[in-house]
Formats: structure tokens, sequence, C-alpha cells
């Protein structure tokens, strides 16, 4: 029981930023995940990656209240994270409904904050 309510003081903790030291950031919940670089908006169920998404289904999802994208063969929800993108929503907004991991690649590419943050996102990949 004391390793239960320690857990939880420990999350707790967490999700007020205490704790994350070095750089100031605050963590954003995604689901049942911590986010820390792309805040989130609402309260979005976690994000699995196990769904098969072809062109056309990705393509769909192009506006900034659905917005799905794919880079390097993984589609992403990238919806929640529009408002509050460090690099305004329009950084986010080009990308829905299309490929866009040249974009993302030129903009992020080797860079370990975005790339961990656009992993919490992942819903799928893109069907053969």
């Amino acid at each position: 029981m004391k390793r239960l309510s320690l857990l939880g003081i420990l999350s707790l903790l967490v999700l007020l930023g205490f704790g994350c030291g070095g750089e100031e950031s605050r963590p954003i919940v995604a689901g049942d995940k911590i986010v820390n670089d792309m805040a989130v908006v609402g309260n979005i169920p976690p994000q699995t990656g196990s769904g098969t998404y072809t062109l056309e289904e990705v393509a769909k999802h192009n506006v900034k209240e659905d917005c799905y994208t794919i880079i390097n063969g993984s589609v992403y929800n990238l919806t929640s994270a529009i408002p509050s993108h460090p690099g305004g929503p329009l950084a986010i907004i080009g990308l829905c409904g299309k490929d866009s991991a040249e974009k993302f690649t030129n903009k992020h590419g080797g860079q370990e904050k975005p790339e961990t943050a656009l992993a919490n996102f992942k819903i799928g990949e893109l069907a053969e």
C-alpha cells in the first residue's frame, strides 16, 4: 500500500512540474502519457500506435480540428498539439493530411526533444 501511495505522490509531483530538473518546462498529459515539449489540449485517449492507415485515409484528416500526418512511414494524430506548438499553430496545420517527413526532418531532424514529443502522438503505420 505504501508503494502505491508513493507512486501516486511522485506522479502528482511530476504532473505539477516538480522534479523535472534543468530547463523550465511543464509536463503535459496526453492520455496516460506525459509529453514535456508539446502541449496537449483537452482529454485525449492514449494513442497506442497499432493502426494501419492508407494515404487516402490520412488525407481526410486535413484540418486543425482533425489533423493526421505521416512522418517516415508512421501516422500521427497532431490535433491536440496544434494550439500550443512552440512554433505556433500554423507550423502543424500545414502538415495536416500530408506526408510531412521532409518538413519535419528539415526542421527537427536529429533533435531528441521534438522526436520524443512526436512519438507520443503516433497512432499507427502507413499501409504499404
